[in-house]
Formats: structure tokens, sequence, C-alpha cells
């Protein structure tokens, strides 16, 4: 777990996808920031920003406002997840979630939008795999992960 978050840690350093402002909550409630070795506000909210300047480069529309995404998760099995109600693993935020962990058992970081209240299923769900030792990024694919993520 330790080296997933250093891993994103300096991924979201060398980040450099631009979008406008993004609102984060005031705090987030969950176990993010009581467990052992708990995560800051600050790199919560820029891991919750990140998410969504994916979101903005791939032009994902969803109905999920980031700064009403107050409950976080984490997990060592799954990595972060950021909902609007407390987090149930059987039904993970209503169908509208947010979720960074590693990617498979590559170098990269994934970033998974999720918002059922899309009436289209296809339009559902945003993937993107993000390598931070070489800043690249793109759409979550075995081709993407074959080439960027070792």
């Amino acid at each position: 777990m330790k080296k997933l978050l250093g891993i994103v840690i300096l991924g979201l350093l060398w980040c450099n996808v631009g979008v406008a402002e993004i609102n984060v909550p005031n705090k987030y409630l969950g176990n993010c920031g009581i467990t052992k070795g708990g995560l800051s506000k600050d790199l919560l909210d820029t891991y919750l920003k990140s998410a969504f300047k994916f979101a903005d480069k791939y032009n994902f529309n969803t109905n999920i406002k980031s700064d009403e995404l107050i409950y976080c998760n984490l997990s060592d099995s799954i990595g972060i997840t950021f909902t609007t109600i407390p987090y149930n693993s059987n039904n993970i935020g209503n169908g509208q979630y947010v979720s960074i962990g590693r990617a498979g058992n590559s170098s990269c970081i994934m970033y998974m939008i999720v918002d059922t209240s899309i009436s289209n299923t296809n339009d559902q769900m945003l993937m993107v795999d993000y390598n931070a030792q070489s800043n690249k990024f793109g759409l979550s694919t075995s081709n993407f992960r074959n080439q960027n993520c070792y």
C-alpha cells in the first residue's frame, strides 16, 4: 500500500493535465484520514482533483459533483474510493463513485469514475491509467498497459 501511495504521490506531482477549478469537500468522512498512516486532506484533494481532470480531458460527462464526494474509504486491496454516501462494498456510492488504485500488477495508477445515473450504459464509466514515471496517461486498455505500464 505504501508503494502504491508513493507512486500516486509522485505521479500527482508531475501530472500536468490542466483544467478549470475543481471544487472539493471541506472535510472527508470515512477511514482515509483516521487509519494508521492516514492521508492528509491536501493529498486527498489532489487525488480527487486529478480524477476530475482526467474526466475533463476525456470529455466524460458525469452528474457527480466533486465537492459532494465527502466519504473516503482507504483499502489495501482497492485503493481509495470517494462516494457521496458511507462506503458499502455491496453498493458502492449508489453507483456514483471515484476510485483510485493500482492498475493490476503494473506501475500505473488507475483512475476510475463510475456514474450509473447516466442513461446510456456505454457512457457510465471512465477508466484512465497513469504512469507517474513517464508522465503518460491513456484510457485503460490492454494496449496502453502493455506499452506504458511495466
